[in-house]
C-alpha cells in the first residue's frame, strides 16, 4: 500500500466511529464521565450492551430524561451508525409507534429531544448512516419551527438517502422555504428523490408547481419521475396540460404512457379522444386498461363506436369497459346491449340491464328483450331479477305490455323444483311506472291466476294514488360520477421518522417506551414495496444484486419476492403493498 493511501486509511479510521468502516456496529469504547447522574451513567452504559434491542431501550430512556442526560451526546452520536432492524414496540399507553426502527434513529431522537443544535452538527460532518438517522427524525418533527433550517440543510445533503428522507419530511409542510426546497428537489440527481417531490408538489398542487412538474415530464430522463409527474398533472384539472399529456402518450416508458392517458382521462377533454382512441391498442396490457379507463370518462360518440368492436373481445375487462362505453347510447347500440344479456360476465350482463333501461325509441325492442331474461333465469347466464323488474319500471309505457304479460301469467317453478311467481313484482313495476297506461293493466291483475298478485293488485289500489312520474333525465344527464383513478403509491423510504414521531409525542404524555426487539430471520425489518425487471424498492431503496440494505445483502431478485442474507441468515421478503 502508497504511504499516502495508508495514511488516508489511517485517518478514517481514526475520524470514524468504531466498526464503521466494516460494515457493522461496534460499541462504544469510551469512558463513562463520573459526574453524570446515576440514572444516565446506567443508560449509558447500556447504549454499550451487545444487544441491539439493549442499546435501542436505552436511547429511549435518555430521550424521555431530556436535557437532563446531556452527559450521553458523545455515546448516543456514536450510536447512530448503528442501523439494526428493531420492528417489534410495546403499544401501551398513548404511545402508537409504527413501523420498523433502528437504535441509531433512536439515539436521533434522543439527541433531538437533549441537544438539538447537535443534529445540525451530525449532518455537517457525520458519516451517511448517522445523518440518515438525523434526516429521519427532523423529517418526523418538521412541523417545529427549530427543525426547518437543519432539514433544509439535509435536503442538499451528499447522500441521495438522506436528501430523500428530507424531502419526505419538508413535503408534510406547508412553509414557502419547504416548498420552494421541494421544488428544488425536481432536478436531484436521484430519481428516486425527483419523484417524490413531485408526488409532494402534485398532492399539494401549489400553482407555481405546476410549469415545474410540466418540466419534468417533458425533460426528465428517467421514467419514474416523468410518470408520476404523468400522473400529477392531472390533478390540477388545469387545460394547459392537455397538451403535454397528449405527446407523453408516445413515451417510450409504458408507465408514462399508462398515467398520461389516466390524467386525460380525467381532464375530460375532448381534444384528447383521438390520441386515446390511437393508443387503445398499445402493445402494452396495462397500457391498453388505462386508456380503456380514461375513454370511458368520455361522453362522445367515438368513444362509443370505437368500443362496439370490443364486445366480442376475450378479454372480460374490456368487455365490461365496452358496455359502460356504449351504454350510453342505448338507442343506438341496443342491438349490442341486448346480445350483452346473455355475456358470460355477470358485471357485463347487469350494465347492459341499466343501459337499456335508458332507451328510447328503442325501448319496446329493450322491453321485449328484458322479460324474455325474466322467463329464462332458470336456465343461462342469470341476472337479478330486481336489475330486471328495475329496467323494465324505468322503460315507462313501452315496458307496460311485457309487465301485464307477467302479471297475467301462471306461477311456475324454478330450476329447485319451488315455485316462482312473478306476478306480484310486475304489479309493483307497474305502480312505478304510474302513468294511465299503466294502471289499467295493473287493475286487470285483480283476475290474474296468481292469488299473492291478485292480493298486491289490491293492495296498491287501496294504498296508493297514482301520478305520472316527472320526464326521466337522459344518460348521460345522470348524476353518475366516474369511479376516481388509482392513485400512484409514494416511496416509503423515510416513513421510519415520520412513523417515530408517534413516540415522541406519546412519551411527552407519560406513554410508555418502546419495546425493541431483534429481528432475526424472516425479514422483518425489510419492505418490499416494487420490483421493476432486475431492480427492487426495498425500504424504499433502489437495490440490485449484490446490493446491500440494512445490513443484509440482496442475493436475489424474483416476479415478487426479493432473498436476502444478514448474518449467514438467508430470508425472503415479500410485497408489502401493492403496486401497479
Amino acid at each position: 500500500m502508497r504511504p499516502g493511501i495508508a495514511l488516508l486509511a489511517f485517518l478514517g479510521a481514526l475520524l470514524l466511529p468504531a466498526g464503521y468502516a466494516q460494515g457493522e456496529y461496534r460499541v462504544c469504547t469510551r469512558p463513562v464521565p463520573e459526574d453524570a447522574p446515576p440514572r444516565v451513567r446506567k443508560e449509558i452504559l447500556r447504549l454499550r450492551d451487545a444487544s441491539a434491542v439493549t442499546r435501542g431501550y436505552a436511547a429511549f430512556e435518555l430521550y424521555k430524561m431530556g436535557e437532563t442526560a446531556a452527559a450521553a451526546v458523545p455515546f448516543l452520536r456514536h450510536l447512530l451508525v448503528d442501523g439494526t432492524p428493531l420492528t417489534s414496540f410495546n403499544t401501551m399507553g398513548p404511545l402508537k409507534w409504527i413501523g420498523p426502527t433502528t437504535p441509531g434513529q433512536l439515539a436521533a431522537e434522543a439527541l433531538w429531544a437533549i441537544r438539538p443544535a447537535e443534529i445540525t452538527a451530525v449532518l455537517r460532518g457525520d458519516p451517511p448512516t448517522a445523518r440518515l438517522h438525523a434526516a429521519r427524525i427532523l423529517a418526523g418533527a418538521v412541523h417545529e419551527a427549530r427543525a426547518m433550517p437543519p432539514l433544509l440543510l439535509a435536503a442538499k445533503d451528499a447522500s441521495a438517502e438522506v436528501r430523500l428522507a428530507a424531502v419526505l419530511g419538508l413535503a408534510r409542510s406547508s412553509r414557502p422555504e419547504a416548498l420552494a426546497a421541494v421544488r428544488g428537489a425536481l432536478s436531484d440527481a436521484s430519481a428516486e428523490v425527483r419523484a417524490r417531490a413531485v408526488a409532494a408538489l402534485g398532492s399539494k398542487r401549489p400553482a407555481k408547481s405546476l410549469e415545474a412538474l410540466l418540466g419534468v415530464l417533458a425533460g426528465d430522463k428517467d421514467p419514474w419521475p416523468r410518470g408520476w409527474a404523468a400522473w400529477y398533472v392531472g390533478e390540477f384539472k388545469d387545460k394547459r396540460t392537455v397538451a403535454p399529456l397528449v405527446r407523453a402518450l408516445k413515451d417510450p416508458s409504458v408507465f408514462v404512457r399508462g398515467y398520461a392517458a389516466s390524467s386525460l382521462g380525467a381532464l375530460g377533454d375532448a381534444h384528447a379522444v383521438a390520441p386515446l382512441l390511437a393508443l387503445a391498442n398499445d402493445p402494452d396490457a396495462e397500457v391498453r386498461r388505462e386508456v380503456g379507463e380514461a375513454l370511458a370518462r368520455f361522453d362522445d360518440p367515438r368513444v362509443a363506436a370505437a368500443a362496439a368492436k370490443d364486445m366480442s373481445a376475450d378479454n372480460t375487462a374490456r368487455r365490461q369497459r365496452a358496455v359502460t362505453a356504449i351504454g350510453k347510447y342505448p338507442d343506438t347500440y341496443a342491438a349490442h346491449l341486448i346480445k350483452a344479456l346473455d355475456d358470460s360476465d355477470f358485471k357485463v350482463r347487469q350494465e347492459a340491464v341499466e343501459a337499456l333501461s335508458w332507451a328510447k325509441t328503442q325501448g319496446a325492442a329493450a322491453a321485449t328483450a328484458l322479460a324474455k331474461h325474466l322467463h329464462d333465469t332458470a336456465s343461462g347466464p342469470l341476472i337479478r331479477e330486481s336489475s330486471l323488474f328495475g329496467a323494465l319500471s324505468r322503460l315507462g309505457n313501452a315496458a307496460v305490455g311485457e309487465l301485464e304479460a307477467i302479471l297475467l301469467s301462471a306461477p311456475t317453478a324454478n330450476r329447485f323444483g319451488q315455485t316462482r311467481d312473478l306476478a306480484p313484482r310486475a304489479a309493483r313495476a307497474l305502480a312505478q311506472i304510474g302513468t294511465s297506461e299503466a294502471i289499467a293493466s295493473m287493475k286487470k291483475g285483480l283476475s290474474a291466476p296468481s292469488a299473492a298478485a291478485r292480493q298486491e293488485v289490491q293492495r296498491l289500489l287501496k294504498v296508493r294514488s297514482y301520478t305520472r312520474r316527472p320526464a326521466r333525465k337522459t344518460r348521460a344527464q345522470s348524476d353518475d360520477k366516474p369511479k376516481p383513478r388509482r392513485q400512484p403509491e409514494p416511496p416509503h423510504a423515510g416513513d421510519e421518522a415520520i412513523a417515530s414521531r408517534g413516540a415522541h409525542e406519546g412519551a411527552a404524555d407519560g406513554g410508555a417506551g418502546p419495546t425493541p426487539a431483534d429481528t432475526g430471520g424472516g425479514g422483518g425489518g425489510y419492505r418490499l414495496t416494487g420490483i421493476v425487471g432486475t431492480a427492487a424498492i426495498v425500504n424504499g431503496k433502489i437495490v440490485r444484486v449484490g446490493d446491500t440494505v440494512n445490513g443484509a445483502k440482496v442475493v436475489k431478485i424474483d416476479a415478487r419476492q426479493v432473498e436476502l442474507v444478514s448474518d449467514g441468515t438467508r430470508f425472503t421478503v415479500g410485497m408489502s403493498a401493492a403496486r401497479r
